[in-house]
């Protein structure tokens, strides 16, 4: 009588299994790739969970014409399986993934694109006066604080020279002059004079002092003044004035735009909702149901590796 092996036979509670082979086999590719389960749970958990929940299981003739019992008759059974339903579990983790709203059943996306040419010209006119007034109000008090340094040193370097040239010439000159004295007296009860002396007296005068020549005095001067302020002086401004500018602008212009282009416009639109007579109750039933058939972990993987590995008894 054939003996009877179960998967706890061929298989551990910490030893690789299926799931962990079949990783191992998508790592090695050129392309390296991670199983579609990836994202929910690790290799090494499945296989644990396969082995617990199926460790009874009897074993189909897999396990002995391909030498289950080794790891390369094992790495050969993951291959197998991976070729067998590697496709069907990947569409259906994408169908886990899906993201929607369980209260719409309606959900219509447009993707348009359109083209507009646009050719010709445009003419704008432009005319009007703008007048612009605006007033400027100063008020306050501006202080200003200079510190010049307002002591005045004043210091005087150099030599100052004078020549004097005059190059003068002195003429005197003395002009004689003679003048005759005529004395005469009247005589008692007469009216005719008598000479009584004759006489002449001889003078100088007119005397004439006359230079000529040049007389250049010449300054030679080679001096040098610094001047030094030191002090505080402020400045203080006060201004209280008004400043009113009017601007007039008179406008005559006319602007011509030729088109010669063409647009390309993207629209996307989305209309979704609840569109009929189901009821949100209805939905979210009908979501409950989709997700208990969608057993990819628990149903799928393990039933379709033991349609395989095992037979359909204890």
């Amino acid at each position: 009588m054939c003996e009877i092996k179960r998967i706890k036979d061929y298989l551990s509670l910490s030893g690789v299994g299926f799931f962990k082979r079949i990783e191992n086999k998508l790592a090695a590719q050129t392309s390296p790739a991670s199983p579609p389960w990836a994202d929910y749970i690790s290799s090494a958990e499945l296989d644990s969970l396969y082995y617990l929940n199926y460790k009874r299981k009897i074993v189909s003739d897999w396990w002995e014409d391909m030498e289950g019992d080794t790891d390369a008759g094992k790495d050969s059974m993951a291959s197998m399986l991976w070729g067998i339903y590697g496709v069907k579990w990947s569409h259906l983790f994408k169908i886990f993934q899906a993201e929607y709203d369980p209260l719409e059943n309606y959900d219509r996306r447009e993707d348009t694109v359109r083209t507009v040419t646009k050719e010709g010209t445009e003419t704008t006119d432009h005319a009007g006066t703008d007048t612009t007034s605006r007033e400027l109000a100063r008020t306050g008090s501006d202080t200003d604080v200079r510190t010049p340094e307002l002591t005045k040193e004043l210091k005087r370097d150099g030599q100052d020279t004078e020549t004097r040239t005059p190059e003068l010439t002195n003429t005197s000159q003395t002009t004689q002059n003679d003048t005759d004295t005529t004395n005469k007296r009247a005589a008692f009860n007469s009216t005719d004079p008598v000479l009584t002396d004759t006489s002449k007296v001889e003078q100088k005068d007119n005397r004439t002092d006359k230079q000529t020549g040049t007389d250049e005095t010449v300054y030679d001067r080679d001096t040098t003044d610094t001047e030094t302020q030191s002090g505080t002086e402020t400045l203080v401004s006060t201004k209280a004035t008004t400043d009113t500018e009017d601007t007039k602008l008179t406008r005559d212009t006319s602007d011509t735009l030729t088109l010669d282009t063409s647009d390309t416009e993207h629209v996307i639109g989305r209309i979704h909702g609840n569109i009929g007579v189901t009821t949100a109750a209805q939905m979210m039933t009908g979501d409950k149901e989709a997700w208990d058939s969608l057993k990819l972990i628990e149903g799928m993987l393990m039933d379709d590796i033991n349609e395989q590995l095992t037979l359909p008894i204890y």
